[in-house]
């Protein structure tokens, strides 16, 4: 038995672990009030000793005492007291001027987001326990407590890295898929580097406790969202029946038809948003789940370039091409078959494998298949499959027919160790920052303080034992912006590390090398002040930059606007010439530059301000992700119709008055 003292000393202790500020401590607290005198006890005692370990993991001794504890709370209870608070993790703290012991990163502004360290520490032990449980709604539970705490608060980081990081490694322990789904969710919706390498962590853990790889792991356990088919799920609603179609990375559609009329509309019915509230809920989280899913995918089946994997023919089969989420990204593809010494380059198009010449191919059964590179195909086969992707209208869902090549050069040959092609460019720090964690390098963003001007770029290929090193400077001439760091970096050698065994260029597998230069030449062409209209003023160099030599990302720009000007309306009205895109416009003649999208007027050449044009090309794109492109075929429409423009701004420029073209 236990005496009125010993109770009223065990639920004392509470209240120095639930801070009275935060909505889920004062949750947490009236729940154990409102148990048995019996269960309120056991609960103290769990309490009290998962707020004992503070280490980032479980020690043996503390899993085998916690066993006790956590029987006597039931399983019941334990499910009922997380469901009631960690839901209110997510809210902010309603004291204004909270006094306990907090991460030291927050200040008065951020406070409101603070947990106090006493209740993360009960939280992360309650969390631990977590994975014993194998269930679907304690996975999604822990999948949405970990999206909530590494939100990102400025000038802090991770809302609450140790709750977030708990839940995380939760979801990889979970026996069964339903964790191992959430948990490549997490990742799919999480965009911020530091909470993505730690998820990236609890992947790797996942397959490890599986012994198999994280590829094998991901290709294996990704759900297809109980899709109708390949792309697509459809169903039905009162007298509704609704398709909800991926359409792009990322991207979907979702159509209603009246059963009884037959009438399509894209907006939801009124009837069904008083009538199925509850399934027009489930209906737009499958629509979120999917977009961030394909995303997710696109972007990991891109990585498989940076592996060495090959799949048997019959698991590619299923994993990829008749998988109802990633075929939508599979098909459309091109894939290498390799059996013996017979190898075939496919993609599929009418429920059949055709090859660049749009023959019918039946790859062998027994084949291992892997994702084509234009680096291992002759020049002529690269250029039969970028004519035939255009000519089929098919949107790959990255660049990979038209994907840039790049090869060692002279100079880098006889430096051996270093590559000075990309150096000496003045780059947007926070663009460049940005495009380096898409590409999943690591950046350092800095300003002026002690070793705040190394921003380097880094980033290691486990499978080739290769890592790389751009080197990249704060550049003072620019200044600061936001939180003190540098406006603009500036460029210099690449360098790199084979095996722990020094950096020869020519040591690099060279398709490695091929993807490493690619990736280092669309963070400068894409990153460079060139491209930015506000630096015309600040860099005496601008004007030079903007209308410079093509970089290997815009002459592939280049050559594909060759291929798209026949399919457009405008094509009589525009050339490629040299570097730009020539636009024959009702008034004037522009160039648009393949690589910066500046626009020229001529005859001499002056500069003409067009900072997004709202006109949009009616034409399928070769591939996704080059939103340059895009913006280029966007100015080429608005231009191609300049009598029609109303933007005074423009007409400024052009030297015409709203009143003179109206």
């Amino acid at each position: 038995m236990h005496t009125i003292s010993d109770r009223c000393s065990k639920v004392s202790e509470l209240e120095k672990l639930f801070d009275s500020g935060e909505p889920w401590a004062v949750k947490a607290r009236d729940f154990i009030g409102s148990q048995t005198d019996e269960l309120q006890f056991s609960w103290s005692n769990l309490l009290r000793h998962c707020s004992g370990d503070k280490g980032s993991a479980p020690k043996t001794k503390w899993l085998k005492e916690v066993e006790p504890l956590f029987s006597a709370v039931g399983d019941e209870s334990f499910l009922s007291f997380l469901n009631e608070c960690l839901p209110l993790l997510k809210e902010k703290r309603t004291d204004e001027d909270p006094d306990g012991d907090f991460n030291r990163s927050f200040d008065d502004y951020s406070i409101v987001y603070a947990h106090n360290n006493a209740g993360s520490d009960v939280l992360q032990g309650l969390i631990w326990l977590c994975d014993t449980f194998n269930d679907a709604d304690t996975a999604t539970l822990m999948r949405t407590v970990a999206a909530d705490m590494f939100s990102k608060i400025p000038l802090v980081g991770p809302r609450n890295a140790k709750v977030a990081n708990a839940a995380a490694m939760c979801l990889a322990k979970m026996q069964g898929s339903h964790g191992l789904r959430q948990l490549l969710d997490l990742r799919a919706q999480t965009k911020y580097k530091r909470a993505t390498s730690n998820i990236d962590r609890c992947i790797d853990k996942a397959a490890e406790l599986r012994k198999t790889t994280t590829e094998q792991l991901v290709s294996v356990i990704a759900s297809d969202y109980e899709l109708s088919g390949v792309g697509y799920k459809q169903g039905e609603l009162g007298e509704y029946s609704y398709l909800l179609a991926l359409i792009g990375n990322g991207r979907s559609s979702l159509t209603w038809s009246c059963t009884k009329t037959g009438k399509v509309q894209k907006s939801v019915p009124q009837t069904l948003k008083t009538g199925h509230v509850e399934a027009l809920k489930q209906l737009r989280q499958l629509d979120k789940s999917i977009k961030l899913a394909s995303s997710s995918h696109v972007k990991r089946i891109e990585g498989l370039y940076r592996l060495q994997s090959d799949l048997p023919f019959a698991d590619w089969q299923d994993q990829y091409l008749d998988h109802r989420l990633i075929g939508f990204i599979a098909r459309r593809l091109i894939w290498r078959f390799s059996y013996e010494n017979c190898v075939v380059d496919a993609i599929w198009q009418d429920d059949q494998f055709v090859d660049c010449s749009g023959k019918v191919v039946e790859p062998a059964p027994k084949s291992l298949v892997s994702l084509w590179h234009p680096l291992n195909a002759s020049t002529e086969q690269v250029l039969k499959w970028r004519t035939f992707i255009v000519k089929a209208e098919i949107t790959q869902p990255f660049k990979q027919a038209f994907r840039e090549t790049y090869s060692l050069t002279d100079a880098e040959r006889k430096s051996q160790v270093y590559s000075e092609r990309f150096s000496g460019h003045v780059l947007n720090h926070l663009q460049f920052h940005a495009l380096t964690d898409q590409r999943g390098w690591h950046q350092t963003l800095g300003g002026q303080w002690d070793c705040g001007s190394q921003n380097e770029a880094v980033i290691g290929i486990p499978a080739f034992g290769t890592s790389v090193r751009f080197d990249a400077r704060g550049n003072d001439d620019y200044g600061l912006v936001a939180h003190g760091y540098y406006a603009t970096v500036l460029t210099g050698r690449l360098t790199v590390d084979v095996d722990g065994k020094g950096g020869d260029l020519e040591n690099v597998e060279s398709l490695i090398y091929s993807e490493i230069m690619r990736d280092v030449d669309l963070f400068v062409s894409v990153s460079t002040i060139a491209n930015d209209p506000e630096w015309r003023e600040r860099h005496r160099d601008w004007y030079k930059l903007t209308a410079g030599e093509l970089s290997e990302t815009a002459k592939t720009r280049k050559q594909v606007l060759s291929a798209l000007i026949p399919k457009l309306k405008i094509a009589k009205q525009l050339k490629i010439d040299g570097k730009f895109l020539e636009v024959e416009g009702k008034r004037q003649t522009y160039r648009i530059h393949c690589g910066s999208g500046s626009v020229f007027i001529k005859p001499n050449s002056r500069y003409l301000c067009i900072v997004e044009s709202r006109k949009k090309a009616n034409v399928m794109l070769p591939f996704e992700g080059d939103e340059m492109l895009s913006l280029i075929l966007s100015k080429a429409m608005l231009l191609a119709a300049d009598d029609k423009i109303k933007d005074t701004e423009i007409l400024s420029q052009m030297g015409l008055e709203v009143s003179n073209v109206e």
